[in-house]
């Protein structure tokens, strides 16, 4: 099976494809015993050796769990002493694991555990176009003028505008506004910015569907595994209709 390098890393486990390009780039590949630093090398993973950093690699068996994140809990594969991972709350005996994308640390919901880079990509990078379902509450109610600037697209860290889809609101008898929205970025708490540049606060934030794969039932600190068809829904940027 023929592949570009940097593919056939991702598919082994290393990162996404980015970051295998960057660990070709840093010279951690070798290719038949020769470290090569060319990006867009084609290598058969049926005949060639690939290492890094001395290690045989071998593409894994494919692994996605969709995960109910809690709130206290980080999507991030680096030891932290305060918080637990999201890595944690899943099987450990599956090798190399990451989450695809983010939820910031008060944030809950739907995250997808995996050990695929390929799909890590195509679910976090917006020209992919997976959209992300949201339930946001804040504090106070958005007036017409503030939903029609989260449709045209609000700036935020001086990137380009980011737009949201308000799909429904609805107002509780605590005051407090809830709003089901959707988008397909994936910038860092940009939710929590949107609002923020409205002079909002978020109250509680939880993510309830990536592309076509849903939150559902999954109770806090609960996973599964993805089904093929979800899978393949990722892997084609299908969303739901």
């Amino acid at each position: 099976m023929k592949l570009r390098l940097h593919k056939f890393l991702a598919e082994c486990g290393l990162g996404s494809r980015r970051k295998c390009e960057q660990l070709i780039a840093d010279g951690y590949i070798q290719l038949n015993n020769e470290t090569v630093t060319r990006l867009g090398i084609i290598t058969d993973a049926d005949k060639d050796i690939v290492s890094y950093k001395g290690k045989v690699l071998h593409t894994a068996a494919l692994i996605c769990w969709a995960l109910n994140k809690p709130k206290g809990v980080i999507c991030s594969c680096r030891k932290d002493n305060k918080y637990k991972r999201v890595i944690d709350l899943v099987p450990q005996n599956n090798g190399r694991i990451y989450p695809a994308g983010r939820l910031d640390v008060q944030s809950e919901g739907l995250i997808i555990v995996t050990n695929d880079g390929s799909l890590c990509d195509k679910i976090t990078h917006p020209k992919y176009g997976i959209t992300k379902e949201y339930l946001v509450w804040i504090d106070k109610p958005l007036n017409g003028n503030e939903r029609q600037k989260i449709r045209n697209g609000i700036i935020i860290d001086n990137g380009a505008p980011v737009r949201a889809v308000i799909i429904d609101e609805k107002n509780f008898k605590s005051n407090m506004p809830r709003i089901r929205l959707t988008l397909n970025e994936g910038r860092n708490r940009e939710i929590r910015k949107i609002f923020q540049k409205l002079s909002k606060k978020v109250i509680r934030l939880k993510r309830t569907r990536i592309g076509t794969v849903k939150l559902n039932n999954l109770k806090q600190g609960e996973y599964r595994k993805l089904t093929i068809n979800e899978i393949n829904d990722l892997n084609t940027g299908k969303n739901l209709k």
